[in-house]
């Protein structure tokens, strides 16, 4: 009986499991990728540098400055969690406590969550900008031979902000109209 139980639980686990990844990729991660762009666009309206922080990071990615990035946010996270919890577990607790370190608890933890979402949704439109430039510029280079390419490549690499951002994607856009050619849709 106690078998029946462990493999039915196993097979629901599977079951619920294949239900949520499904649900993920189909509705809510469109919906956070859109989440994410309203955020950035959000920032880039109150300081107008962030959107050209990202178009140029992205053109310097070859750097390694985002190399260790997700892991990095994954600790801003754990530790935010952490001071978070500990701030809850001192207000449920330990109620003659000082509060000013339950306060400072939650400004930290709270600070901690606005800096890993700054710099998570940075980190994934550079991530973004790149995979879509490179197979871009290497789905015309048959096409368009090696010196447009490398003059391509060279432009992006040029990129400092928006605008040189946009003029980049119009000469991507440009080559595929010339030659016929499907490239992928920009997210950004």
């Amino acid at each position: 009986m106690n078998i029946l139980k462990i493999i039915g639980g196993l097979i629901a686990t599977v079951f619920l499991g294949a239900i949520g990844s499904g649900l993920w990729e189909r509705f809510l991660s469109p919906f956070f990728d859109s989440l994410q762009l309203k955020i950035a666009q959000a920032i880039s309206s109150i300081y107008s540098g962030y959107l050209d922080s990202i178009y140029e990071d992205a053109a310097q990615q070859l750097s390694g400055r985002y190399v260790n990035g997700d892991s990095s946010i994954l600790i801003l996270y754990i530790v935010a969690v952490i001071l978070l919890l500990i701030s809850i577990h001192n207000t449920k607790w330990y109620k003659d406590l000082n509060y000013s370190f339950i306060f400072h608890g939650f400004l930290n933890s709270g600070l901690l969550f606005v800096a890993t979402f700054y710099f998570g949704i940075q980190q994934y439109y550079v991530k973004e900008i790149c995979s879509y430039s490179f197979l871009s510029m290497e789905i015309l280079r048959p096409y368009i031979g090696d010196k447009e390419y490398n003059l391509l490549k060279s432009n992006y690499y040029q990129v400092k902000n928006e605008n040189d951002f946009k003029t980049f994607e119009i000469k991507i856009r440009n080559y595929s109209k010339k030659y016929n050619i499907t490239i992928p849709k920009s997210n950004i």
